[in-house]
């Protein structure tokens, strides 16, 4: 006896076919997903570390200007001095900000950067002080992959290729 091939087999076949290939297409979409999810949880990291160090090396300088034996200035801060230690303040709120919230600490890391540069342009090429900005556009490059890309995916896995 061999194998009958009717319209039934046919059917059964196709049907496992169509079965099979709505399964690898969801496996395509989850790929994809995972895919979108480690990028942004990587810059997320990144950003969070490079922020943590610009934190703790001002708050290291601070520590060691409150508790150390320098002897105190006669001379008093400039407008300029103080609105740069403000514009690094913001930054270092953005720090901390961006534990719990990355888009929006990343956000404040980015405005206090911008108002340092504001008060003086040379910063712009120290790379010390281009901390923040590196690590806020990090933040908020990952929040926005993973909040915007999730419904892409969902739609059209064919375009994260």
């Amino acid at each position: 006896m061999g194998s009958h091939v009717g319209p039934d087999s046919l059917a059964r076949s196709g049907a496992r076919r169509g079965y099979r290939a709505a399964c690898l297409s969801d496996l395509v979409d989850l790929h994809a997903v995972g895919a979108v999810m480690r990028t942004a949880s990587l810059l997320r990291w990144a950003g969070r570390l490079i922020g943590s160090g610009y934190f703790l090396f001002f708050m290291f300088m601070l520590l060691g200007h409150v508790f150390g034996d320098e002897p105190v200035s006669e001379r008093s801060l400039s407008q300029v001095e103080v609105g740069m230690f403000v514009a690094i303040g913001i930054s270092q709120v953005g720090v901390l900000l961006c534990w719990w919230k990355p888009l929006f600490g990343g956000s404040v890391m980015l405005i206090g950067w911008a108002g340092l540069i504001c008060l003086d342009w040379s910063l712009i090429w120290n790379l010390f002080f281009a901390l923040p900005a590196i690590a806020g556009i990090l933040l908020i490059v990952a929040a926005w992959r993973e909040r915007f890309s999730r419904g892409r995916v969902a739609l059209e896995p064919a375009s994260l290729e």
